[in-house]
């Protein structure tokens, strides 16, 4: 599911002695935590990750029972970059400006070669060298397989 949509859970329990326990569920995220009690329960606000999430209830004899569903909310919102065709020094030195990649680093790729592992800062100049020519960027998630940006081509 994608970041920010909302996700119901609904389960039901109910033992010989005390007949219905749904009121008494309980649901937790491994990931973030309590999500409420009863026999449903609605969120939107789940992490990105993956997510076990446990229904638990205990009856008056202190017997407990869990189930437990695995989820993965993905970021769903589109990469952007945009190029910005500077120089410095007489050296072609693009400043590429991204949005929607998350984690602590990304890599920036030219014309498909990797230039640098960098801060995911949402920016990065590049001294890509000198005279007329077209190059060609992405910048991606790491570790490798994360989202990417579109390619995006600057020219001098």
């Amino acid at each position: 599911m994608s970041f920010g949509n909302s996700v119901q859970f609904t389960a039901t329990a109910s033992d010989y002695e005390d007949g219905n326990l749904g009121s008494a569920l309980s649901w937790s995220s491994s990931r973030d935590g309590d999500l409420g009690t009863g026999t449903s329960v609605a969120t939107s606000s789940l992490s990105i990750g993956t997510h076990v999430v446990t229904a638990s209830v205990t009856d008056s004899a202190s017997n407990t029972s869990t189930d437990t569903v695995t989820l993965t909310v993905i970021d769903g919102t589109a990469a952007t970059l945009t190029i910005s065709a500077t120089k410095v020094k007489g050296t072609n030195a693009p400043t590429l400006r991204w949005t929607n990649l998350i984690g602590g680093n990304v890599n920036v790729f030219r014309n498909g070669s990797l230039v640098i592992n960098t801060v995911n800062d949402g920016s990065h100049q590049d001294q890509a060298g000198k005279g007329a020519t077209t190059y060609v960027y992405q910048v991606c998630e790491t570790p490798v397989g994360g989202k990417c940006t579109p390619q995006v081509s600057v020219t001098y």
